[in-house]
């Protein structure tokens, strides 16, 4: 800025245009410290309000009084803060006053307007400066107070947490009784089934020895009719030893000597065999119906015994048509020989093939 030539000036002092710049100097000064002063409000303010909700969370039910008072106290300095004007504007409005009082004796000078003109615009210029830091501190206020909003949702947030997490743990504890008796329960469940497992085991065992027995039994009666088939073949190669001369007086003889000997039945120990069989049958019913897989060994037994039975009734078959024909051909009258012969062989041969036939057929 060009100096002008009329540079007036008290007597004694220096010149007025220097004055009005460390004025207005002081006045920016004074602007940027207050601001700074006030940053300094707003963040310590910001740390009280996080102070405070620290406090609010640790003694909430406690002190409840207490942090009312001092919420009041704190509203009443920040509307203090609020109404109040800031201690640099009411200097900076004494410093306008002086000068202006000053000022007004040069008022009318073109050079003193031009320059007054002059730091009009930088005032003007360093103000319009100023308005984005205090915009800037209104922004922060404004955080501040969002976040101290968030910081209670959180708050909020973190007790409906808390309530939910409580309720999720006792769920789990009740969860895991529940798992517990569960794994009581199948235990015992287990044990109950391996007990089972070994009584159906013990009775398999049973019932098998029992079938072996009754396997023996078996043989044993085979064992027995194939010694009377062997008698009866031996009584048959005695008859064909016969002599051919031999009279019918001597058969009829012969024959009342047979008739006089004791006949041994069969029927009887048929029957006490039966008797048996049915008595260990029984016994093995009674035992099977109990077992899961009765139905098939029940099968088994009476395919078995189906099939004894059909032996013991065609060797019976065969024993009789055997004896029927011993008798025909003892008590047929023979003119030769050759014809008694014949019959006989007739008769061994068809006993015979009565016997492989049910030899095959079981």
């Amino acid at each position: 800025m060009n100096q002008p030539n009329h540079d007036f000036a008290h007597p004694g002092g220096p010149p007025i245009s220097d004055r009005m710049r460390d004025l207005l100097a002081r006045a920016a000064q004074d602007q940027m410290d207050e601001q700074r002063t006030h940053g300094a409000a707003v963040e310590e303010l910001r740390q009280r309000l996080e102070g405070l909700e620290w406090l609010l969370q640790q003694v909430r039910e406690r002190e409840i009084a207490g942090l009312s008072n001092q919420l009041g106290s704190v509203r009443q300095r920040i509307d203090d803060l609020v109404t109040k004007p800031p201690q640099w504007a009411e200097s900076l409005a004494a410093h306008i006053d002086a000068v202006a009082e000053r000022a007004k004796p040069i008022g009318e000078m073109p050079s003193v307007r031009a320059d007054l003109g002059g730091v009009t615009e930088s005032v003007d210029e360093i103000l319009g400066k100023l308005q984005p830091i205090v915009d800037r501190s209104q922004q922060t206020a404004n955080r501040v107070e969002d976040v101290a909003s968030r910081l209670e949702k959180l708050q909020v947030g973190m007790d409906a947490a808390g309530v939910r997490f409580n309720r999720i743990e006792k769920v789990l504890s009740e969860l895991a009784g529940h798992v517990q008796q569960l794994g009581r329960s199948v235990e015992g469940a287990v044990q109950r089934i391996e007990e089972d497992l070994e009584g159906v085991a013990h009775g398999s065992e049973n019932v098998a020895s029992r079938l072996a027995g009754l396997d023996g039994r078996l043989e044993g009666l085979h064992g027995r009719l194939g010694g009377v088939e062997g008698r009866l073949e031996a009584f048959g190669d005695r008859v064909e030893g016969l002599p051919a001369s031999l009279q019918v007086s001597e058969i009829h003889r012969r024959l009342a000597d047979l008739t006089q000997r004791p006949i041994i039945d069969p029927a009887s120990w048929l029957n006490n065999l039966d008797q048996r069989l049915a008595q260990a049958v029984g016994e093995l019913s009674e035992d099977l119906r109990a077992r899961p897989d009765r139905e098939e060994v029940e099968e088994t037994l009476t395919k078995i015994i189906e099939a004894v039975h059909t032996e013991w009734a065609r060797r019976l078959a065969a024993l009789e048509e055997t004896m029927l024909a011993l008798a025909e051909a003892l008590l047929r009258p023979a003119p030769r020989a050759q014809s008694r012969t014949e019959a006989r062989t007739e008769g061994r041969a068809e006993g015979r093939a009565e016997t492989r036939r049910d030899k095959e057929g079981s």
